[in-house]
């Protein structure tokens, strides 16, 4: 999305710099339909993240007050030209919108971040009790067949010993 963002203020910028003859409203429309739809696959992303969807609301609105923004100027800007325009131009308000989207997309990436570190360090931890929980299973799985090993030995035994004592008392 920030490379949307990025191309959306390029875009923007060219449209001005374009002639006033020149259909800047390609820029409104691609650009708009652009980030729509890439908010629209975070938003999926992001079902389970109100945190997230929230940030998405407060950028849909931003966002939208830009491309509003933009297609205004260059509407100005085709309608009276370079010179006329320049004076109605609100140009800090564009740079404010602006500010605010890269804000919003800061924070969006570093909650991400922090709940993939998060995630991963969980996995991690769950990984190394997997790796505990097959150790211990090896090591009672062994214990159990030592165990069985030993008893069937001295079941064995106890049969040759009561076997000599058969053969003995019969002998007598």
């Amino acid at each position: 999305t920030k490379e949307q963002y990025a191309a959306a203020a390029t875009a923007y910028r060219e449209a001005l710099r374009e002639s006033p003859e020149r259909n800047g409203g390609s820029f409104s429309l691609q650009q708009h339909r652009s980030i729509r739809q890439e908010l629209a696959i975070i938003r999926r992303l992001t079902a389970d993240n109100a945190s997230q969807q929230s940030n998405l609301d407060e950028m849909d609105d931003v966002t939208g007050r830009f491309l509003s923004y933009a297609a205004e100027t260059i509407h100005l800007r085709q309608i009276q030209g370079a010179s006329g325009a320049a004076a109605k131009i609100d140009l800090q308000r564009g740079h404010e919108l602006m500010e605010r989207i890269r804000s919003l997309i800061h924070i969006m990436q570093a909650e991400e971040s922090h709940l993939l570190a998060l995630r991963t360090e969980a996995d991690d931890i769950s990984g190394q009790q997997d790796a505990w929980m097959t150790f211990i299973s090896l090591a009672f799985f062994y214990a159990a067949m030592a165990l069985s090993v030993s008893l069937y030995q001295n079941s064995q035994a106890r049969a040759r010993t009561q076997m000599l004592l058969y053969t003995e008392e019969l002998e007598k």
